[in-house]
């Protein structure tokens, strides 16, 4: 038996360390491929913009040098030559050059004085052009590559880096002509060692090269940490990308956390079986059928503070789940689980149970006003009517209210009977988070509720304009007009009280005064008979 266990965890382990192999071969396939495929894309930018800047300068002043029987640096001239710089592109600043002199140009029209144009460091047949030369018409403050062609020259528009903003990727182009390299546009910093003029004795020893084409010669290799690929189109211009691959794992945390975390959980499982028995034991669904059952919802109290010095102070009671790793976790994350799996009606019963004893233990309950959220259908089943039946002296009905939650209403009909059923009896009905989601005027109407409360989003943007302000003042005259009082909840500034206090909202609630507590926070906040903004605690009194 010994043998056979002792066999199980080596195959076990076998396979776990062929796992973390694949992975790790995996992982840096993609990250290479991603690499692989963002410097593809920069280069094929390169080399369409190439195309398109050398088709472009030569249509533009073939067309220009082309033109019949017009006076040089005439109005009808220098009408042609801004037509023309505005469809271009690439090149701008065209201008009219005769023996060397600059007389006219699209900006600035006719020169009172002509200026000399800058020695052109290639020469050939077709056109002439200077690389970063000073551009004689901004005093020379500024460099730009020129090019000329019969009597018309043009300037290379300064280009943008075309890589997004990422600090691990640079990009720069750089002309070989005339035997040096010169930078063209993108990042000017690349080191020098990896800048390779295009002939064979300088790239023999890199890591790769390969001949695309007649005109195209593509050279990868790996210098200082990082991945650079090279394109040099005509032994006239290059594109270099750059990668740097301790600065991609820095930038890109997301990645390295995965891969981290990945790790990590590969290498502390014991066997193949551990992740899917963890997952199925830890699972947040397996932990709510557990945990409704074994306390793990528990109970917070957070203050409703009354306007009006002569109303009492009440509480809304908010529910955690406390997993089972002693972390809190908050009914956004756990209630679309607990309605999924349709236990909203156990986790109603929970909180209220729960609700009802500490509020009587802390010798509260009857001394203020509460609040419990409800799904509707807690109401539709007449299972609140149950549990207050069940756990709720009569005589404190008319402390407890239900705050209906955000969520479609499947029959109306049912749920209106509930409501008059639970008023019946005292209890007070209000709708959560109004304005929002699924609740709305309808639904006043049909319900006859008592109070509405005012969703936090708005009471967040009174600061930022009069839109959250006129929103704000629409449902407080909705509840005057109904006879329903307002609650705003999500109060974190003095300025957003000082507003509601004009808006004649009657009641509040939020971080300025209090978090939400456990009970014995909460016993222990009133009872130091606390002033907040000037509101006094106030009991309800027999």
């Amino acid at each position: 038996m010994s043998f056979l266990l002792g066999r199980l965890r080596f195959v076990q382990s076998g396979v776990l360390l062929a796992v973390v192999i694949l992975f790790v071969i995996f992982t840096f396939w993609t990250v290479a491929s991603a690499w692989q495929g963002r410097a593809n894309s920069i280069l094929d930018n390169f080399r369409t913009s190439d195309r398109e800047i050398t088709t472009e300068f030569f249509t533009n002043l073939e067309q220009l040098n082309a033109i019949p029987d017009l006076q040089p640096c005439s109005d009808e001239m220098l009408k042609m030559m801004r037509i023309t710089e505005y469809s271009s592109k690439y090149w701008h600043e065209y201008a009219y050059v005769a023996d060397g002199l600059l007389l006219c140009s699209t900006s600035l029209g006719v020169l009172d004085q002509p200026i000399a144009e800058p020695a052109a460091d290639i020469i050939n047949r077709e056109f002439s052009f200077t690389r970063n030369a000073p551009v004689p018409l901004l005093d020379g403050s500024v460099t730009a590559m020129q090019m000329w062609k019969g009597h018309f020259r043009a300037l290379l528009r300064p280009f943008i880096n075309p890589t997004d903003t990422t600090s691990w990727l640079s990009f720069g182009t750089f002309s070989l002509a005339g035997g040096s390299v010169q930078h063209i546009y993108g990042d000017a910093s690349f080191p020098p060692a990896i800048i390779l003029v295009n002939e064979e004795s300088s790239f023999q020893q890199v890591d790769n090269y390969s001949k695309l084409s007649q005109d195209e010669l593509l050279i990868q290799w790996y210098e200082h940490g990082s991945w650079v690929v090279q394109l040099c189109i005509r032994q006239e211009s290059c594109a270099v990308v750059s990668i740097d691959v301790l600065g991609f794992f820095a930038e890109e945390t997301e990645i390295s956390i995965a891969i981290l975390v990945c790790f990590v959980a590969l290498l502390l499982l014991s066997s193949v079986l551990t992740p899917l028995l963890y997952q199925r034991y830890f699972s947040l669904n397996r932990q709510l059928n557990r945990g409704l059952k074994r306390g793990r919802v528990i109970c917070h109290y957070q203050p409703i503070i009354p306007i009006s010095p002569i109303d009492p102070v009440g509480c809304e009671v908010l529910c955690r789940w406390l997993d089972e790793s002693g972390n809190l976790i908050y009914p956004d994350q756990f209630i679309p689980e607990i309605e999924r799996n349709g236990q909203s009606g156990l986790l109603t019963e929970v909180v209220f149970v729960t609700a009802i004893q500490e509020l009587d233990d802390a010798e509260m309950l009857g001394r203020i006003n509460f609040s419990i959220n409800a799904f509707p259908e807690d109401i539709e089943s007449g299972l609140l009517l149950r549990l207050i039946d069940q756990f709720l002296p009569g005589q404190y009905c008319n402390t407890l209210t239900i705050e209906l939650t955000e969520k479609e209403i499947n029959n109306m009909n049912l749920l209106r009977s509930g409501v008059q059923a639970l008023r019946a009896l005292g209890v007070k009905i209000s709708i959560d988070d109004f304005g929002t989601g699924y609740s709305n005027l309808n639904h006043l109407k049909q319900l006859q509720v008592d109070s509405i409360k005012i969703d936090k989003s708005f009471i967040w943007g009174l600061g930022e304009g009069m839109v959250h302000a006129g929103l704000v003042q629409n449902i407080v005259y909705i509840g005057e007009c109904l006879n329903l009082y307002c609650v705003a909840e999500g109060v974190e500034t003095k300025a957003q009280l000082n507003m509601l206090r004009e808006l004649d909202v009657q009641y509040i609630q939020g971080y300025y005064f209090s978090r939400p507590k456990p009970i014995t926070g909460f016993v222990e906040y009133l009872s130091r008979d606390a002033e907040c903004g000037n509101y006094k605690i106030k009991y309800i009194t027999a």
